[in-house]
């Protein structure tokens, strides 16, 4: 500091000067709100609920002061506010200035900060977290100097971007291969930094730095090679994988449904099986079946009622729906069947094995 206030073991003299000498000293401190920026969140200033910010200690255009929270629905702008109170003492007076943020637009332009332009910092803490993964990145890879991020574009453009020189991760500018196609290490900042050159002498070529792969984007490419390949062993498995049964996959992708089995009523000249035969409700009011209905016909005239479909999952108009016969899915047949307002549902068909898996409709 440039004064120091030398405390006397009685009593002590305060004068106008002193005051001036504490407010400057206050001053001082707050100049080293500099190293965050001109304005950012301090501490508090949190965005909750109906879009409301909590209060807390804020910096705008390098100035720390309390903010009052709001809702941020109000304006785009934390606005300044100064209160200047007159305050007499006997003959003598002063004036009191409290300074304090809140959201919404000042008639004075100054005082107005739009609040994209304030920033969350992160903490030294959280800044020392971030260097050491960046350290131990640098480290997952070779020893060779690579590309650790961005350096985007259609060439000979680059965007911006991070990379890895003798296992320094430093930030790259954009820039432009035709105007400048090596790197080098700009020491003199802190953390160190990668410019553009012209000069071979002491930098690294653009073109010699190797691609990062993360395991994701190494995964990620191995997939893709693989089913450019086409080999047979990935068509055999992709065809096994597509033959398993609509039961099987309906069972997975509806496990959370609620299956009714179903009933059949008893019926001359005919035996129906629905042990195996269920129905249940699934998303969207869709009504999903599962199983299968096994029918042994003795009659004289074709005909059947192949189950009674429970009350909370009956159609409010006759509906034909198809469904498959058959003792397997390459041979199997489609079959239309009758589904009506009352649970009947009715068929002309003789003995066999009616698939339920693909049957379902959208109860309205």
């Amino acid at each position: 500091m440039e004064k120091q206030l030398i405390l006397p073991d009685t009593d002590f003299a305060l004068t106008a000067s002193t005051l001036a000498y504490m407010q400057e000293s206050y001053s001082f401190l707050e100049k080293l709100c500099a190293l965050g920026g001109d304005s950012y969140y301090l501490s508090g200033c949190e965005l909750g609920d109906y879009y409301h910010m909590s209060p807390g200690i804020i910096v705008l255009r390098g100035e720390v002061m309390p903010f009052v929270g709001g809702n941020t629905m109000v304006s785009p702008n934390f606005r300044i506010v100064r209160n200047t109170t007159p305050i007499t003492v006997g003959i003598a007076s002063r004036k009191e200035v409290s300074v304090y943020a809140e959201i919404g637009t000042s008639s004075i332009p100054e005082e107005n900060v739009p609040r994209d332009e304030v920033v969350r910092i992160p903490s030294i803490r959280e800044l020392y977290a971030g260097h050491e993964k960046t350290k131990l990145l640098s480290r997952i890879a070779s020893k060779n100097n690579y590309i650790l991020t961005g350096c985007l574009g259609e060439r000979p453009a680059v965007g911006f971007g991070y990379v890895v020189i003798d296992q320094n991760v430093m930030y790259l500018p954009a820039g432009n291969l035709n105007e400048a196609a090596f790197i080098k290490v700009n020491t003199d900042t802190v953390p160190f930094t990668a410019e553009w050159t012209t000069n071979s002498t002491g930098s690294v070529a653009f073109s010699d730095l190797k691609e990062f792969y993360t395991n994701e984007v190494l995964k990620e490419k191995a997939d893709e090679s693989l089913s450019r390949l086409g080999d047979v062993e990935a068509i055999a498995a992709a065809n096994k994988t597509l033959s398993l049964s609509n039961k099987a996959r309906l069972d997975e992708i509806n496990a959370p449904i609620e299956w009714v089995q179903l009933t059949a009523p008893a019926q001359e000249g005919v035996t129906i099986d629905t042990s195996n035969a269920y129905v249940g409700l699934g998303l969207k009011n869709e009504i999903r079946f599962k199983g299968s209905i096994v029918t042994n016909f003795t009659g004289q005239v074709i005909g059947m009622q192949l189950f009674q479909l429970p009350e909370q999952f009956r159609p409010d108009r006759n509906l034909i729906l198809h469904v498959t016969i058959g003792e397997d899915w390459i041979d199997a047949g489609t079959h239309e069947i009758l589904l009506m307002p009352d649970g009947g549902c009715h068929s002309q068909s003789g003995s066999g094995i009616f698939n339920l898996d693909c049957l379902s409709y959208i109860k309205e």
